[in-house]
């Protein structure tokens, strides 16, 4: 039996602990108060080109100022924890690996120019734009007209912010006076992702019910054949 992924605020009753999401959390807070580590982590693409893979990754997990991790992680801890309370740990699993691996191919082969960046906002704004999209499915199909195009607009809202950020190459929550320059392209995939999985990918909630166990293993053998997928392509 497929289970469908249904509204954030409404999956999962039994409100799962939030594990997942804290403990990547976490994981960034202590790798800024270990700067010479992360350094090591961080997306280089010198170092990439020199074989350092790890970087397409655990550069998102370091970053440049506190100013930089308070904004990137608060947003990151809110949406984790929503997420995974609803139930769908494995949805946001795959909308964080997913994320982080197409940002990465993509300043890879589309910003040569770039030596190095990090940061969670790039995975922040799949995750805003991934709820934001899957609560526009369900208000839609529920006939909330209303909803659906408040939640439209917002989304609008999100890639005009992405639109201002290209053309000013201004900063947003962050001060102009930060040691490092916005990446709007990590933004805008981003987003393009968390359209995609919100409104189009179905992953099976990993809820406590005997009925959808199935489901729940089905969901992680979906996330890694995307995740494999998504490799072998970044190798190409």
């Amino acid at each position: 039996m497929t289970t469908r992924v249904n509204a954030l605020a409404a999956v999962d009753r039994s409100r799962s602990a939030a594990w997942l999401s804290l403990l990547l959390s976490l994981a960034a807070a202590v790798l800024f108060l270990a700067p010479a580590f992360s350094s090591q982590l961080a997306y280089d693409r010198i170092g990439i080109g020199g074989g350092e893979l790890w970087r397409l990754l655990a550069g998102h997990w370091v970053h440049f100022t506190f100013e930089h991790l308070f904004w990137s992680l608060l947003v990151f801890v809110v949406l984790g924890v929503l997420w995974e309370r609803a139930g769908q740990r494995w949805s946001f699993l795959l909308c964080v690996v997913a994320s982080a691996v197409l940002i990465s191919a993509a300043l890879w082969w589309v910003q040569p120019q770039l030596a190095s960046y990090r940061g969670l906002s790039g995975i922040d704004c799949a995750l805003v734009t991934a709820m934001a999209a899957q609560s526009l499915r369900q208000a839609w199909n529920a006939g909330k007209r209303g909803l659906a195009w408040a939640l439209a607009l917002a989304i609008v809202a999100y890639f005009a912010k992405v639109a201002f950020e290209f053309s000013t190459g201004g900063k947003v929550f962050v001060s102009d006076a930060a040691p490092f320059e916005p990446v709007p392209l990590a933004h805008l995939v981003g987003g393009v992702w968390g359209i995609i999985q919100g409104w189009w990918i179905r992953v099976p909630t990993a809820g406590s019910s005997s009925a959808d166990s199935d489901d729940a293993c089905q969901g992680r053998e979906q996330l890694r054949r995307h995740c494999r997928r998504l490799l072998a392509a970044l190798r190409r």
